[in-house]
């Protein structure tokens, strides 16, 4: 909930600042278009928020804080949900029945698509962070006993001299 509550507060300043920038203030507009932008990232960063928010136990700060940098590190999962909500809105558009009963859905699902498949590709590379690490525990491993081995061999030639 006060995930929803920062969003909101989020989105409103934003608003507001797009708002000022583009009509007000005629020299910032440049500004403001740089505020939309922002604006639309946090909408993709807010469908990725509540995705992490079912899927993980973590506390807010740090959903919010992997949510945004989840959204900054995957571009192309960005611009395709834009896109592809872009794309149900304006369908929603043209046939009001969709936009009432199931654009949001939609976007949701879709939204949902691009975060589990960024979940996916995440898993995969921690595992084969793990596996490398294992691997290069055992060779260490190995080559410590090695080592152990030769002096070994060493003091027990000593020995026989």
């Amino acid at each position: 909930m006060i995930g929803g509550i920062v969003y909101t507060l989020l989105f409103v300043i934003m608003y507001v600042d797009y708002t000022v920038y583009m009509t007000q203030l005629k020299g910032f507009q440049l500004v403001g278009i740089v505020m939309l932008v922002l604006l639309l990232v946090l909408f993709v960063s807010m469908f990725n928020f509540f995705s992490m928010a079912v899927h993980y136990e973590m506390k807010t700060r740090q959903l919010l804080k992997n949510a945004i940098l989840l959204t900054l590190i995957r571009p192309f999962r960005v611009f395709s949900t834009l896109a592809g909500s872009a794309i149900l809105v304006f369908i929603g558009m043209k046939m009001f029945v969709l936009f009432i009963f199931f654009l949001f859905s939609l976007m949701a699902l879709l939204a949902f698509f691009n975060f589990y498949a960024t979940y996916l590709k995440m898993q995969e590379q921690a595992e084969r962070m793990k596996q490398l690490e294992e691997e290069e525990s055992a060779e260490q491993a190995l080559l410590e006993s090695m080592d152990t081995v030769k002096s070994e061999d060493k003091e027990s030639d000593q020995r026989k001299l």
